[in-house]
């Protein structure tokens, strides 16, 4: 079975596209792949009507390593420095998956 995560969140106004290069730039997703055995992949996405929100969905081998990832320690350093762009966190959760 696999699994995909969802994050949702807004970023401060007029911050969409300088918030999206500085996760980019951070790599952030490099990061997770790194600390997190169960990560497989995953991408940032922007809100095609609305530029200041962004989603990253992720997929993993099983749902704890998105709940070991929630809690981990280089994840903290990444809201650390990245934090300050989000003003909002609209979803966040995992999924298991139904139908394909």
């Amino acid at each position: 079975m696999s699994y995909r995560s969802l994050l949702v969140f807004r970023v401060h106004p007029g911050q969409g596209a300088e918030a999206a290069a500085a996760f980019l730039a951070h790599g952030v997703l490099t990061e997770c792949a790194a600390a997190i055995p169960q990560f497989v992949t995953g991408e940032m996405r922007r809100s095609a009507n609305d530029p200041d929100k962004l989603c990253v969905i992720a997929d993993w081998s099983d749902p704890q390593g998105w709940h070991d990832w929630m809690a981990h320690p280089v994840r903290a350093a990444q809201l650390a420095a990245l934090g300050h762009f989000v003003a909002e966190i609209e979803h966040s959760d995992v999924y298991a998956a139904v139908l394909r």
